[in-house]
């Protein structure tokens, strides 16, 4: 980028250009010299490739409805237990890493003082263990017997034990969502301080059963105070933003929320903060040590530098070298260099 003649004859405002990364070398040439009057402020630079939507978002696990098992009484034992003498009812849920299912069948037995009962079900797939409950009345089970967390054990002896407080959930929580059956679309964007990105690649999922969930994932953004996931019924048509969430996280777990009415950007504002150094070379354009500040303005990828009042005051001359860079999560990212010319 040496040399590269950006005023010509009156044109005085040389472009800001995007860049890829500077070598080591380029960076030590256009770095100010320790000591210079350089000026160091804050810009934005706007749309550049860093600052592009997260190019990643991917499903995790998705949870859809668990059906609760089916209740059987095994055996019936006048002794084992600690029972009083009486009729008692028993229901069984399932459970998931998301929640727990509605209750089975009911059923009941009259076990003598001091029995046992004997409950077997079925494995209920998706399921991580089972809850227990147990009551003296027809529809009041009460008490919550046990917690079994093993999805592949089928049977328990209760004995008459007290247990917990507890009734069986009136809805299904398995599925950890809201979600009605359908089809759903998910994009995602970054946004910062000053804007947004568009949105990322879209993602698809049909639940089969109601009360769904699933789990979205997305990559780091350079420069990102929060994200923002989109959800919509039908492809490219996202209408709803379903969460803000901050940034350092990367995922998020969709139950089905209504969520706000907002599309994503076709157009990205997004800014990322950058710090930019920018000196002038006094010595007809070599690379000497003597350095004079340029005034600070605001900069986006191609706007312009205006250095008339430098020109007209006689700060810049013919042969004087301006140069400049600018940082990026470490990476130099931006160049404004070139030589004054009458």
């Amino acid at each position: 980028m040496v040399g590269t003649n950006i005023l010509q004859a009156a044109a005085i405002s040389p472009k800001v250009f995007y860049s890829g990364q500077l070598s080591a070398t380029d960076i030590s040439i256009y770095q100010p010299a320790s000591g210079s009057s350089a000026r160091v402020f804050q810009g934005l630079i706007c749309n550049s490739t860093s600052s592009q939507a997260p190019p990643t978002l991917s499903t995790g696990p998705i949870y859809n409805t668990i059906v609760a098992p089916t209740l059987a009484l095994g055996t019936t034992s006048s002794t084992g237990g600690t029972f009083s003498s009486g009729t008692y009812y028993w229901e069984i849920t399932a459970t998931t890493a998301v929640g727990e299912t509605t209750v089975s069948n009911e059923v009941h037995a009259t076990i003598s003082a001091n029995g046992s009962q004997v409950l077997t079900w079925g494995v209920v797939g998706g399921s991580n263990g089972y809850k227990i409950y147990r009551g003296t009345a027809a529809s009041g089970e009460n008490v919550l017997v046990t917690t079994i967390t093993s999805g592949s054990t089928t049977s328990y002896l209760d004995t008459g034990l007290s247990g917990t407080s507890a009734t069986p959930p009136v809805s299904n929580t398995s599925g950890g969502g809201s979600f009605a059956a359908s089809t759903y679309y998910w994009v995602v964007s970054a946004v910062s301080a000053s804007g947004e990105t568009i949105a990322s690649n879209e993602i698809t999922n049909t639940f089969t059963a109601v009360n769904g969930s699933i789990v979205l994932t997305w990559t780091t953004i350079t420069a990102a105070s929060s994200y923002h996931l989109y959800r919509g019924t039908s492809s490219g048509a996202e209408n709803h933003v379903i969460a803000t969430v901050a940034a350092g996280t990367t995922t998020y777990t969709d139950t089905g929320t209504t969520g706000t009415s907002l599309s994503p950007l076709t157009s990205s504002t997004f800014g990322c903060p950058v710090t930019v150094y920018l000196s002038v070379i006094q010595s007809g354009n070599s690379l000497g040590p003597q350095y004079r500040a340029i005034q600070a303005f605001p900069l986006a990828v191609n706007d312009t530098l205006n250095l008339t009042p430098y020109f007209n005051g006689l700060m810049l001359g013919p042969g004087d070298y301006i140069s400049g860079y600018a940082s990026l999560a470490g990476a130099a990212v931006l160049i404004l260099s070139g030589t004054v010319h009458t």
